[in-house]
Formats: structure tokens, sequence, C-alpha cells
């Protein structure tokens, strides 16, 4: 079993690192302990949703990392993204019935922009309105410049109502789009179902364990600038040290100064994560 003392998360234009006091196994969750599953079933449903929201969070963090600004349109440049929310007019609570919706007008929305079969790229989170009606928020990687874009949506859509927010300046583009995914998600009439969902072929974050290729590439990185630090403790890893570290708008990691050997090896890894 691979152990190691360092993760690398590499999703786009930003990079992970996590560091571990001591090393940990690859493949076991930090932070696991048995517990007496009869006098804390409540609080283990309770810990269970909030860890799984959490999670949801960071995955849809990370999505939208690898592929914001990653997508270029027939010019070759990248792609602003773009970002809409959808309401419904009717109260539809049911989720399976609003995705359903969503999922017709999103087969409307291709072929109305000349695409015989699904092309777009995008994420989505949907999300409870206090009347309990579901709306979504969605976010577009790889759609071509629009002209009256908010009009062919709500033309589109025909269920309720668009609202299209520029967030070509937005700074932080995973955080902005997550702050929609609400307390509410850990709440029991969430569990078991889906807090986001991606289109087919979107660009996949991947993970770094060997130490020997995540120290190489952290010392190309060592000049690059750091997003977000953390640190906290864990039972089995003991002080673990956080960084998110910035390669650039539309950069990705094949556009860092890495050694050829180190190159091939990460390559390697994507290609067996893909």
């Amino acid at each position: 079993m691979l152990k190691t003392n360092i993760k690398l998360v590499i999703a786009g234009s930003v990079v992970e690192v996590y560091l571990y006091e001591r090393p940990v196994s690859y493949g076991v969750r930090l932070g696991v302990e048995e517990r007496d599953k009869k006098p804390r079933i409540l609080r283990e449903d309770d810990d269970a949703l909030r860890r799984s929201a959490l999670h949801s969070k960071k995955q849809v963090r990370r999505w939208i990392d690898a592929n914001a600004w990653q997508w270029l349109d027939q010019f070759g440049k990248p792609c602003f993204p773009k970002f809409a929310t959808f309401t419904f007019k009717e109260n539809i609570t049911d989720l399976p019935s609003a995705n359903y919706f969503f999922g017709k007008f999103m087969k409307r929305f291709n072929y109305s922009l000349g695409f015989k079969e699904s092309i777009l790229k995008y994420i989505v989170v949907h999300e409870p309105q206090k009347r309990g009606a579901i709306h979504y928020h969605c976010l577009f990687f790889n759609l071509p410049f629009i002209d009256d874009l908010p009009e062919k949506l709500s033309e589109t859509w025909q269920y309720g109502f668009v609202r299209v927010k520029a967030v070509d300046r937005v700074k932080n583009l995973a955080a902005y789009i997550t702050k929609y995914m609400t307390k509410d998600m850990q709440n029991f009439s969430w569990k078991g179902k889906r807090r986001y969902f991606v289109s087919k072929g979107l660009l996949k974050p991947f993970d770094v364990h060997a130490e020997t290729t995540a120290h190489n590439i952290l010392r190309a990185l060592v000049k690059l600038p750091v997003i977000a630090r953390g640190n906290w403790e864990s039972e089995f890893a003991g002080k673990i040290e956080y960084m998110k570290i910035d390669l650039g708008r539309g950069n990705t990691i094949d556009d860092v100064p890495i050694d050829k050997d180190t190159k091939a090896i990460l390559n390697a890894i994507k290609l067996s994560q893909q």
C-alpha cells in the first residue's frame, strides 16, 4: 500500500497541496473512527449529511477550477464562462421532475445553437427556494458568444424565468458558485440525492500521491501565488498543511516548467485517472 506525506490535486489553473506531518496510506480516509452505531445513529446521520454536503462543495470547486477558461472558441481563445439561474414559474419541489425538465431544456438549447448532439460543457447546482421550489444555477464553460443570450435562454427554457450574470471578472469563480450550495443541503430531505451534476466530457481534476513526483512539481511552483492557506489536525496524519496555488487564468500544469521525466510521470498519472 502506497504511503505518502504529500498529495497534490491538480484542477486546471489551480493546484491544491496537502502536506502531512505523518505519512498516510493512499486510499484511506483521514479522521474516520469506529463508533458505537446504536446510541449515535442520529448524530452519525447528521455528521454523514454534513460531510456529504462539504464533499459536494469541494468536488464542485474542483470541477470548476478544472474547466473554467480551459475551453477554446472558434478563434482558439478561451471561452468566457457564463452563469445563469433558472427558476420555475410553477412550484416544482420534486427534484427528479425538475431534473427531467432541465434535461429537456438542455437538449433544446443545444439544438437551437445548431448542434444535433450535446456539445455544451457545464456544471449545475440545484437549490431549493424559500417556497420549496427547485431552481438551478448553471455555469457554462464553452458556450459561444451570443449577443442576446438572456433572451435566447428564456425563450428556450420555457418553464419560468432566467437570470444571467457576468462572471468574467470574478476572481474566485469556484467559491462564487458554491455559495449557492446552502445549509439546506444538510437536512434529511437531501439524503441520497445529488447536489449537483455535470455534463459529459468535462476535464477532470486529478491527484498526485507519489512523493518524488509531487515534491518535484511543488518546487516548480514555488514562485507562483498562493491564494489560500490552512492547517488542521488529523488523528492519523497529525498536522496537515494546506495551500492552493494559482497557475494563472487559462493556464494548466502543462504550462509550468517541469523537468521532462517528471512531466512524463505526471501525464501517465493524469491518463490513469481520466
